[in-house]
């Protein structure tokens, strides 16, 4: 992330949190990461890597450490949060949701 390739990060980081080998006992350095990925998931509007990243995070934590998921999803709710209050500042309160067009309009089934 520092050196400027925050895909790569997440992508190294989702690897090694999926990967087996290295999510069989949990430390302390794991929920670490998953804060890190959370925040990088947020800031590339990943919403498939954190579902996915935090899926296999359950696995390893549900057993011995369920307080450490907790901390992680907390995390991940406040950044999400705090990104929606900083958008809607942006926009300010102009737009409503019955001003807002509908996206998908021209698609049809």
């Amino acid at each position: 992330q520092k050196v400027g390739q925050p895909k790569e990060a997440m992508k190294t980081l989702l690897e090694f949190i999926s990967n087996k080998r290295n999510t069989r006992t949990w430390t302390s350095s794991h929920e670490a990461l998953m804060m890190a990925l959370m925040t990088l998931t947020v800031e590339l509007k990943d919403a498939p890597a954190a579902k996915d990243a935090l899926y296999h995070y359950r696995i390893m934590t549900m057993a011995s450490v369920p307080g450490s998921l907790e901390n992680v999803v907390l995390h991940l709710v406040d950044m999400v949060e705090s990104r929606c209050e900083a958008q809607r500042e942006l926009v300010g309160d102009s737009a409503t949701l019955d001003e807002v067009e509908d996206l998908e309009q021209d698609r049809g089934p």
